[in-house]
């Protein structure tokens, strides 16, 4: 450590080199090897496998019920006549945990096919599967989740004869659920519209979806208010089609073909990203190698139509089970698939950006044998993905697990907090730590933070993207900085402004130029628009010069500003405020709006 200067309160500095990037004023810790990073104020990424069942399971779902803040797994009992099983589960957000209450029966019969959603305007749970011990048929149920357990109402067949490929997922703007289906002897999926009432269950008549929508899934898209359908049945096509429901029933515009044609693609699943308001379609394509691929899918509700992205390479190994959620909290893309080539249960998380999937690198869930079947759920009162499957490959297993994908690195503690970066600084590069003692200007609220820039059409013109959420309403706080980086080649012809009106001088208003300076022309490398936020600085737009209704809005709070003589603890997000919480860190004490004193 260098002491820098003499006075009662000494400058501290410590050089060190970065692990991971430093961001310019957060907290930073010590690692065993002498390097500094940047703290995980959340948990780990994934917690400890948890058995659901000791028995053979198959055809494992789940579905969160936020009513009561629980998971609810159903699969069929291998070890008892495969009969429809069902648990409810806790999870516990600080160390990715999941326990599970004790089994109940939905049904005193075979099951599979199973697929599961929670219906949020009846609080209540709803099965759908295929009954092996009556034809075969499709069947639903409604569970009442209670504390940790769950009782069912009455069966209610869908179907009178052969019945597979059932899937369910509930729609919210109708408060009804669709159950899609495939039966025998046709090339037609179906589907029928369901309405809750207390412990039963009632349905419309059945619709065809499109041909050739079999051995698919099914997921509903909320900005849009529609139903997605996907899946093939021949060795060629794979088709998708987009459900309208109106009362009790439900109508389909017509197919869309995706994927390269003529080759096969399978186990198909479907999941929707709020962030931005696509459906991802996820497959093992026959004809590559088995590859896991995934395209994203653009709804168009104005005539119920669906259009597809180019298809991205998830994995190249072999895949075989597949199954995707969307991450409503961090706007994140999970995938899981099983491995036949390394014999293993994978994930991988992938964000989107206007149509463009990126995908990250692959955490191993499970090895020792593949996994027959996956089921993904988002907990949205812990903000976490819950997963569930069956170990086929090994003991045959119910295995249950929780993963955080806005887990980062370390651990905050009071022991191995170090001091505050005094500067942004890439991984690996020298760090200046302000430390104990030491007069930090890396609170002075101005370090640069970075909105990444895309332009995307949206079928109604142009738009702008901020970190990949469309016209994203931003927060610009008084005194910090901030850069709208457009180097993406998107932004071409696009220059981002700011004004104190909606859509800028298109409506009616002019140019807001305090504080702000652009360099660069949008969509070359290096170009950005970049504001230093005035104290008191109004509500502001950003906007495109040239184009109309590109843009959206942009707050100013005032709540980043110190305040002269308050202590300030670091929070579980990194930030500093005058609140003690956990980890409580004790970082300093502010001696103007824009300096403080590091206490440690």
């Amino acid at each position: 450590m260098k002491t820098i200067g003499a006075s009662s309160t000494q400058v501290r500095k410590l050089n060190a080199i970065a692990s991971g990037a430093l961001a310019t004023g957060k907290p930073v810790v010590v690692n065993a090897n002498g390097t500094v990073s940047v703290p995980d104020l959340t948990a780990e990424n994934l917690g400890s496998d948890v058995t659901f069942s000791a028995a053979t399971s198959n055809w494992s779902a789940l579905a969160f019920d936020s009513t009561n803040n629980k998971v609810v797994v159903v699969w069929s009992d291998g070890d008892n006549s495969n009969y429809g099983s069902a648990k409810v589960g806790t999870v516990d957000s600080s160390d990715n945990s999941i326990s599970w209450g004790t089994r109940v029966y939905f049904i005193s019969g075979a099951a599979q096919y199973l697929s599961v959603c929670f219906d949020s305007a009846n609080g209540k749970i709803v099965i759908a599967y295929q009954d092996q011990d009556v034809s075969n048929r499709a069947a639903a149920i409604v569970g009442t989740v209670s504390g940790t357990d769950i009782s069912f109402g009455n069966p209610v067949a869908l179907t009178s004869g052969e019945t597979k490929w059932i899937n369910i997922a509930y729609d919210t703007s109708a408060s009804k659920v669709v159950v899609a289906y495939w039966t025998a002897g046709t090339n037609v999926g179906k589907a029928r519209v369901g309405t809750v009432s207390g412990t039963g269950i009632s349905f419309g008549s059945e619709a065809s979806t499109v041909s050739g929508i079999v051995q698919g899934a099914v997921v509903y898209h909320a900005a849009a208010a529609r139903i997605v359908t996907a899946g093939n049945l021949d060795n060629n096509t794979a088709n998708s089609a987009v459900g309208v429901i109106s009362g009790t029933n439900i109508s389909f515009g017509s197919a869309t073909a995706y994927g390269t044609a003529n080759r096969m693609k399978k186990n198909h699943s479907l999941g929707y990203d709020s962030a931005s308001e696509k459906v991802i379609v996820f497959y093992s394509d026959e004809g590559d190698s088995y590859d896991g691929k995934a395209s994203v899918c653009t709804v168009d509700a104005s005539n119920n139509s669906i259009s597809f992205a180019t298809a991205v390479t998830v994995t190249t190994d072999t895949t075989d089970k597949t199954n995707v959620q969307g991450f409503s909290t961090a706007g994140k893309i999970i995938f899981v698939y099983s491995d036949t080539t390394n014999t293993r249960g994978d994930l991988k998380v992938g964000t989107i950006s206007g149509t463009t999937l990126s995908v990250g690198s692959e955490l191993n869930l499970h090895s020792g044998g593949n996994v027959n079947y996956w089921a993904l759920c988002e907990d949205t009162t812990n903000d976490r993905i819950v997963i569930a499957y069956d170990a086929a490959g090994g003991n045959g297993y119910g295995i249950s697990n929780v993963y955080n994908p806005t887990f980062s690195a370390v651990a905050l503690t009071s022991e191995n907090y170090i001091g505050l970066a005094s500067n942004g600084y890439p991984d690996t590069a020298g760090a200046t730590i302000d430390v104990k003692g030491a007069i930090s200007n890396a609170v002075d609220l101005n370090a640069v933070n970075t909105f990444t820039i895309t332009v995307a059409n949206e079928g109604s013109g142009n738009r702008y993207y901020i970190d990949g959420t469309l016209q994203a309403t931003v927060s610009l706080s008084e005194g910090k900085t901030y850069r709208f980086d457009q180097s993406d080649a998107s932004n071409s012809g696009h220059p981002l402004r700011l004004s104190i009106t909606s859509n800028g001088t298109h409506g009616g208003g002019v140019e807001y130029t305090t504080g702000v300076t652009t360099v660069g022309t949008p969509g070359s490398s290096g170009a950005y628009t970049q504001i230093t936020v005035a104290i008191g600085a109004p509500t502001l737009y950003y906007y495109c010069s040239i184009h109309s209704l590109m843009g959206g809005q942009a707050n100013t709070p005032d709540d980043a500003r110190l305040v002269a003589g308050q202590s300030y603890f670091v929070q579980t997000d990194g930030t500093l405020n005058t609140t003690a919480g956990s980890p409580s860190v004790f970082a300093g004490t502010a001696i103007s709006t824009t300096k403080m004193i590091v206490k440690g």
